[in-house]
C-alpha cells in the first residue's frame, strides 16, 4: 500500500514524536492572521450582496475619521436610516465614508438587519479583505510544506546519529 520511502518517512515523523507540533503552529498562526479578513470580506459580501437592507442614512453629525499615517481617511458620521421600501426605520446608525468631502443630506447604505447599528457603504470593497486572508493561508500553507520536511531531516538526524554513550 505505501512505497518504502513513505514508510521510511512515517517511521521518522513517529520518532520526532512533539516536533510534529511545528508545521501545526505555523498553520495556526497563518490562519489566525487570516481569519479575520477572511471573516471581515464574508460579512461585508453577505450583507451587501446577500441579505442587506437598502436604504439611506440621513447625515446629522460628522467626525474626521484618522488613517494610519495621520491624514484624513474620511468621515465617520451618525444619523436616522431608513430603508428604500419604509418598512425599516432605525433611529441612529452610524456610517464611515471614505470620501474628502463631509458628506451631507442623505447617504445611500445597507444595514444587515433591523436592528443594526452600523450601516456600510453599497459600494463597499470585499475583494481586498479576502485577497489578503487568501493569500495569508497560502503563504502559511507554503512554509509549512517547505520547513516541514526541512525540519523533519534536521531532527531525525539528530536522533539517530547520537554518540554512543561512553
Amino acid at each position: 500500500m505505501f512505497n518504502e520511502p513513505m514508510l521510511r518517512w512515517m517511521g521518522q515523523v513517529r520518532a520526532m514524536q512533539w516536533w510534529n507540533i511545528g508545521p501545526i503552529m505555523t498553520m495556526a498562526v497563518f490562519g489566525a492572521l487570516s481569519t479575520p479578513m477572511l471573516l471581515g470580506a464574508a460579512e461585508i459580501f453577505l450583507t451587501v450582496h446577500v441579505d442587506g437592507l437598502k436604504g439611506t442614512v440621513t447625515v446629522e453629525s460628522c467626525e474626521p475619521f484618522i488613517g494610519r499615517g495621520g491624514g484624513s481617511a474620511g468621515w465617520r458620521c451618525s444619523g436616522p436610516f431608513r430603508s428604500d421600501d419604509g418598512t425599516v426605520s432605525i433611529p441612529r446608525t452610524e456610517i464611515e465614508s471614505p470620501l474628502r468631502d463631509r458628506p451631507l443630506g442623505p447617504v445611500p447604505a445597507i444595514v444587515s438587519d433591523p436592528k443594526a447599528t452600523s450601516a456600510i457603504l453599497p459600494d463597499m470593497p470585499w475583494e481586498p479583505a479576502l485577497g489578503v486572508g487568501i493569500t495569508a493561508l497560502a503563504v502559511g500553507a507554503y512554509l509549512t510544506s517547505r520547513w516541514y520536511p526541512w525540519w523533519a531531516r534536521r531532527q531525525t538526524t539528530a536522533t539517530t546519529h547520537r554518540p554512543a554513550p561512553s
